[in-house]
């Protein structure tokens, strides 16, 4: 009888192509991409999305076709960063599919497929020089307000990060922006929310900087207000036959962060708002200085400025806006008759002349008064000046364009150079108020003489009551150019 002698067991094909590497290089790509075969024609990227948002953070899902636009079955899923632990290992890998009525387990094999690109962006100044094309800072704190004064900083609000709530800083150079994500509390639920500055709107950053610990506090004083983003639930943000979709898709404008989102629908458009969340500029603290340095080399480089801010303070002690003291109504003057003209007089008026409010709320607007800066005495002396004069004022303070920080200093200039009383103008032409409505506010400007049209010449005895109203997106400021980069294409183009 033959005896037969014990095999050892056959070993496992080693895996090849991009599984072959042992380093972990994998790791350090900025974007990992898989390519996943065997797939059914009819799967959906919310499929694909749920089968592998458990593995880490899926940024991208591709559903790929052939020339004649059928699906083959394959597709491709990019994570970013890189997941924790190589899954892809397990072949094959069982998900769920959807079969009609049915869900059925579907397997599927994974390859990893080698980077498209090295993720490095030259800078425009050296192009030897290169840089990871995001670069991200973690912060401790995020605080919401405006500058009282050059030296303070008034928060309105402030987040801290924790456990619910993270907050990072990045700078993609990719799409020349910064980028800061951090979440909040509304009505009992945790929101992520979004906020980007492109570097064309970034003239400088403050770096306050106590020089002890390992940690910075950055200073942005923004000229206009940033676009915010709320990110709604990826699993809501797949369309049923669409075979691309991107981490892009969850995010949503945002024009005001409230804690009464459904009472925008009714609140009218004006400066003042309802219990807003956010205002304009913010502070972040907690930066490592080591990483920080890199960014702020890159930032020189894209003509964003770095300053040091000596004697800087953050305060939460804020004078209440003057809104309410303004639109209160006065008594007005009353004289007895029994006239029709004298029937038809408002028992009350307005505190402020129309034109004097108008051109205050110019002011503020645009920047140049804070209603947290003006106090019931600024108000008051408004009051007991000639409208004219008043008027007069709030021009030369639109028409100057510098912010003011001391409203009561304004009363003890003696010549006003740059405002106008209203010199005469031809008949064809009037004086026209304008308003730009923008996402996130409303911007008003001083008078200008137009060209007047036959509605308004008809009409003009009333001509003041116009206002031309224009609807646009942000305000978009020039090109920002390195001086460095001018010199040299001005120096290519003499020689």
């Amino acid at each position: 009888m033959h005896r037969a002698t014990p095999t050892a067991p056959r070993p496992r094909p080693r895996p090849s192509g991009a599984l072959a590497r042992r380093d972990d290089d994998w790791k350090t790509w900025a974007e990992l991409r898989l390519k996943v075969v065997g797939l059914p024609p009819n799967i959906t990227t919310q499929e694909l999305w749920a089968c592998f948002k458990r593995h880490g953070t899926v940024i991208q899902i591709e559903i790929l076709e052939d020339n004649r636009g059928d699906r083959v079955g394959t597709a491709r899923v990019t994570f970013g960063p890189p997941p924790q632990w190589p899954f892809w290992g397990l072949d094959p890998l069982l998900m769920n599919v959807r079969r009609g009525s049915r869900v059925d387990r579907t397997a599927v094999r994974l390859h990893l497929e080698p980077p498209r690109r090295t993720f490095c962006h030259p800078s425009p100044l050296d192009p030897l020089i290169k840089y990871p094309e995001s670069m991200i800072l973690l912060a401790g704190s995020l605080d919401f307000g405006f500058m009282s004064n050059p030296q303070t900083m008034m928060t309105m609000y402030t987040v801290h990060s924790g456990e619910e709530a993270g907050i990072r800083f990045k700078l993609s150079l990719l799409h020349r922006e910064t980028v800061v994500e951090f979440r909040i509390s509304i009505n009992k639920q945790w929101e992520c929310f979004r906020l980007t500055v492109p570097f064309t709107n970034l003239d400088k950053i403050y770096r306050v900087d106590d020089g002890e610990s390992d940690r910075v506090e950055l200073l942005v004083s923004l000229p206009i207000p940033p676009r915010f983003f709320r990110k709604l639930d990826e699993e809501d943000t797949h369309e049923e036959k669409a075979r691309y979709w991107c981490e892009n898709d969850a995010w949503y404008r945002q024009t005001d962060i409230t804690h009464d989102p459904e009472g925008l629908k009714t609140t009218p458009i004006a400066l003042k708002k309802r219990n807003p969340v956010i205002d304009i500029g913010f502070k972040m603290s907690a930066a490592t200085r080591q990483l920080f340095l890199r960014i702020g080399q890159a930032l020189r480089d894209y003509n964003v400025s770095i300053q040091d801010l000596t004697g800087f303070r953050v305060t939460s002690e804020r004078e209440p806006a003057v809104w309410e003291y303004i639109d209160r109504a006065i008594p007005a003057a009353t004289t007895l008759g029994d006239t029709l003209e004298d029937l038809l007089k408002e028992e009350s008026v307005p505190l402020l002349a129309f034109a004097v409010r108008y051109q205050l709320e110019v002011c503020i607007s645009q920047g140049y008064l804070n209603e947290h800066n003006l106090s019931r005495d600024f108000i008051d002396r408004l009051v007991d000046m000639d409208a004219t004069k008043a008027q007069d004022l709030l021009e030369y303070v639109a028409n100057q364009g510098d912010r003011i920080f001391e409203p009561m200093e304004l009363f003890g200039l003696k010549t006003l150079k740059g405002s106008t009383s209203r010199p005469p103008i031809p008949q064809y032409c009037a004086y026209i108020r304008t308003a730009t409505v923008t996402p996130t506010t409303i911007y008003f400007n001083t008078p200008t003489v137009e060209i007047s049209n036959r509605v308004i010449r008809y009409y003009k005895e009333h001509a003041d009551r116009f206002m031309r109203v224009r609807f646009t997106d942000e305000k978009v400021e020039v090109l920002a150019i390195p001086p460095n980069c001018l010199l040299d294409h001005t120096k290519a183009l003499a020689g």
